[in-house]
């Protein structure tokens, strides 16, 4: 098991790199109607979406005969596909950031950003938990690298016990992002606000950098991935 933990984590740190998660989790800690209690359901919602993702993957290797097998023909290319999808992607974020560079376009967030992102202050609890449901769902490459992972938690020649464990892992280190903000409402609450209006300021402000350069790093490394001995 050491060994397919060593193979997701990569993987998951790579899809914990998600702007608009987090500065969906900051925008509902910022609210006045119970933020915390949103904030939670956002999580759980997040992690909702995870689990599912991850008994759909297994159950469909199962289905075609590759559970256990260890690394197939179809898991690479599934690798390779994934890995040229989110190269493209980053290198698209890279070229934006550059263009708004060489623009002197300012950087704050514009109306544009803004319509980007979600509009999490309506709603209640329910409401917090469906966002989180979705926005996990969409989230191209928080999802294509967590896709990646469980292939190979699949493929992995360990027992359907394992999988659980190092599944868990994997979603486990994907949230970090989001729970961060909400522990800093509960270890510093009075300094809070604040702390989450600068990581909401930063993240708007360099999140095609920090999306192009993490993207392309990690697509990159998975068309390697997959091209290797296909």
């Amino acid at each position: 098991m050491g060994n397919l933990i060593a193979k997701i984590v990569p993987l998951a740190i790579g899809g914990a790199v998600s702007p608009i998660l987090v500065i969906s989790v900051v925008l509902l800690l910022s609210g006045t109607r119970k933020p915390r209690a949103r904030a939670l359901a956002f999580a759980v919602g997040n992690v909702v979406a995870l689990a599912l993702v991850a008994v759909a993957v297994l159950l469909l290797f199962h289905s075609v005969g590759h559970t256990g097998t260890g690394s197939t023909r179809a898991g690479k290319l599934i690798d390779l596909t994934l890995g040229v999808l989110l190269t493209a992607m980053g290198v698209g974020k890279l070229i934006e950031f550059i263009s708004k560079k060489l623009s002197h376009q300012p950087e704050v967030a514009t109306s544009d950003d803004e319509a980007d992102q979600p509009a999490p202050s309506k709603g209640g609890v329910l409401g917090s938990l469906v966002l989180g449901v979705g926005l996990m769902a969409t989230n191209i490459t928080t999802i294509a690298l967590y896709l990646s992972a469980m292939k190979d938690v699949a493929e992995a020649k360990v027992g359907n016990g394992d999988r659980i464990i190092v599944s868990a892992i994997a979603i486990v280190i994907i949230m970090v992002p989001v729970a961060v903000p909400l522990l800093i409402t509960v270890i510093v609450p009075g300094t809070s606000i604040k702390v989450l209006a600068a990581v909401r300021t930063i993240i708007t402000r360099y999140r095609d950098l920090i999306m192009g350069i993490f993207v392309t790093g990690f697509g990159v490394y998975l068309a390697l991935k997959g091209a290797r001995s296909l």
